[in-house]
């Protein structure tokens, strides 16, 4: 599941979205899993940008 996401400048995912290209699944459940876990996410900060924009995959098995 591909999660495109946005981050600031403090390295916090501030907008997850599981709906990328390349999600091969329609069960909200995952999706949502897969957003709160993106929006758990932290990167490092950069004072470069004000926001930087990426994708997170993830990977569920049964």
């Amino acid at each position: 599941m591909v999660v495109f996401i946005t981050v600031d400048k403090q390295g916090n995912v501030t907008d997850a979205d599981p709906n990328g290209k390349g999600t091969t699944t329609s069960s909200g459940v995952l999706k949502s899993k897969a957003r709160q876990a993106a929006l758990q996410a932290k990167f490092s900060p950069s004072d470069k940008f004000d926001t930087q924009k990426g994708s997170i995959v993830f990977k569920f098995q049964f």
